[in-house]
């Protein structure tokens, strides 16, 4: 049931996801100065990496669909 929702409210499912990477990061830094930054510009979500700092989109993704199982596990544990 929860998942047909989800398809009706396609932009609040982007913008949970966009709100889980925010906390999954809040607090990581490079160089004292947070290393990422996410920008709504035009109706696009743009990341951003800091000056100096890589990012393996394959490795970022997995983690990201990881994160996700486990948030969906942990939610589905709540309700019983």
């Amino acid at each position: 049931m929860g998942g047909e929702k989800d398809y009706n409210d396609p932009l609040g499912v982007l913008r949970m996801q966009i709100f889980r990477v925010r906390r999954m990061f809040d607090g990581c830094t490079y160089l004292d100065k947070p290393f990422y930054d996410i920008k709504f510009i035009n109706g696009y979500y743009i990341f951003k990496v800091s000056e100096g700092c890589r990012l393996d989109f394959r490795e970022f993704e997995t983690l990201l669909n990881k994160g996700n199982f486990f948030y969906t596990k942990k939610m589905w544990m709540k309700l019983f």
